[in-house]
């Protein structure tokens, strides 16, 4: 649990110098979901998608958070944009699954 409060706290550091810093909002966002802050992290994410609007990474971590906040639809629907994109997306697939 420090380790995420650490890693919160560098990230954020670094998007007060860097605020479209594509890392850094990534892992905040996933920090962010690991913390349950679901509403904060998909904030992050639809910020930097459009920036980056087919970015697998940014599409699966908001798929998560949409299984996350019991959005299945959404969730598959982003799910199936990834695996449109990257046909063997392994976390996709295995949500697409269990769907």
């Amino acid at each position: 649990r420090r380790v995420l409060f650490r890693s919160e706290a560098i990230t954020k550091q670094i998007l007060r110098l860097d605020p479209a810093n594509y890392t850094a909002n990534l892992r905040l966002a996933y920090v962010s979901r690991l913390q349950k802050k679901f509403d904060a992290a998909e904030a992050i994410l639809n910020g930097m998608l459009v920036l980056y609007p087919t970015d697998i990474s940014l599409l699966t971590e908001l798929g998560l958070i949409k299984l996350a906040k019991d959005n299945r639809a959404e969730a598959k629907r982003l799910f199936n944009d990834v695996v449109i994109l990257d046909p063997e997306n392994v976390t996709a697939k295995a949500q697409l699954s269990k769907l």
